[in-house]
């Protein structure tokens, strides 16, 4: 829906700023109270727990994305006859996934994209890695947490830094503050202060990063529609999003796997 909200990159940053801040607060929130939502059905160390918890939070999930439906415009129309609702439902779905592979920038974005969310799915280690590195299964709270402060404090300055240089240059920007985070973290997996330090520094690192991505698969479906002739809105960012989830996916399997 980004795309076409809004034709304009300093808006479309600012509606992805938003994005992330209250999409990140959500996680925060959970992180710091979903071991206590787990012991309401049983004790932690039992599936069934889990799988109550997760419901809530679907259902929670529901309300709220069917309030989003409720409340969302499409406020960019297109001029061109060639693009007109009746014209775009025309064009076959080969040939939209097609100009999408024709499109460079979208084929980096996805592929950014899902690496990121790799890297967010392993995040579910955080538990084990709590009880058995740190001894404390508590501490996950905090780790959790400081996975998501630093980024939603972050992400109230990335519209700053946007403003001072191109949203590419901050997700390198970004990225570089990532691994000097991550490098933290694997220099000192034992020393819990220094693992809170790292965590914050890698924060702080990923909100340029999550705020300027979004924000660029509008400006990738404006190239889009540039160098194909077909403008693709729902598929550029359902594709964002089907790479976060499997990424996400990918690194809970990974942990499985390890």
């Amino acid at each position: 829906m980004l795309g076409t909200t809004t034709s304009d990159s300093k808006e479309r940053g600012f509606l992805s700023t938003s994005r992330t801040i209250f999409g990140f607060l959500g996680a925060f929130l959970v992180n710091g109270i979903v071991l206590k939502v787990v012991g309401m059905f049983g004790e932690v160390t039992e599936a069934s727990s889990w799988t109550k918890m997760a419901a809530v939070f679907a259902l929670v999930s529901v309300v709220l994305l069917t309030i989003l439906y409720k409340n969302s415009k499409e406020r960019v129309l297109e001029t061109d006859e060639a693009y007109v609702a009746e014209q775009v439902e025309k064009v076959p779905v080969m040939d939209n996934v097609k100009a999408l592979f024709k499109n460079k920038y979208w084929v980096i974005m996805i592929s950014t994209m899902l690496i990121g969310f790799i890297s967010s799915g392993l995040g579910g280690i955080n538990i084990y890695y709590a009880q058995y590195i740190l001894g404390d299964v508590e501490k996950v709270a905090v780790i959790g947490m400081l996975s998501f402060a630093p980024i939603i404090v972050g992400s109230f300055f990335t519209p700053i830094i946007m403003a001072k240089m191109s949203k590419r240059n901050a997700m390198i920007l970004g990225n570089a503050i990532v691994v000097l985070g991550t490098v933290i973290l694997a220099l000192f997996p034992e020393n819990y202060d220094l693992i809170k330090v790292g965590l914050i520094v890698r924060g702080l690192g990923i909100a340029p990063t999550a705020v300027a991505s979004y924000a660029m698969l509008g400006d990738v479906a404006d190239y889009g529609e540039w160098k194909t002739g077909i403008r693709s809105d729902g598929l550029i960012f359902s594709a964002g999003t089907f790479g976060e989830k499997v990424g996400s996916g990918l690194g809970g399997l990974l942990i499985g796997i390890v």
